[in-house]
């Protein structure tokens, strides 16, 4: 993985891409505390691949643990303290 702080010239976006398709390299950009980064299009899918398994689990383990009491939108929100 490589690292470029966005305050020093960078290679141009072709020359990233090219990296980044050509030999799977992922690609950092940093600002102080902000970073993007640019990763292959098939990290990008394992990515979300795994994001979609654990919402299916935590799905799996809420209806597991659902008690099946309901409340009305207005209770909920009494209950935390919002207001309308």
């Amino acid at each position: 993985m490589s690292s470029l702080p966005a305050h020093e010239p960078v290679p141009s976006v072709d020359t990233l891409l090219r990296r980044v398709v050509d030999h799977g390299e992922r690609v950092v950009l940093r600002r102080g505390n902000d970073a993007v980064a640019i990763i292959p299009v098939e990290d990008l899918q394992l990515l979300e691949d795994l994001e979609d398994a654990r919402d299916a689990a935590d799905f799996e383990r809420a209806l597991a643990e659902d008690d099946g009491e309901r409340v009305s939108w207005d209770e909920a929100k009494a209950r935390l303290g919002l207001f309308d």
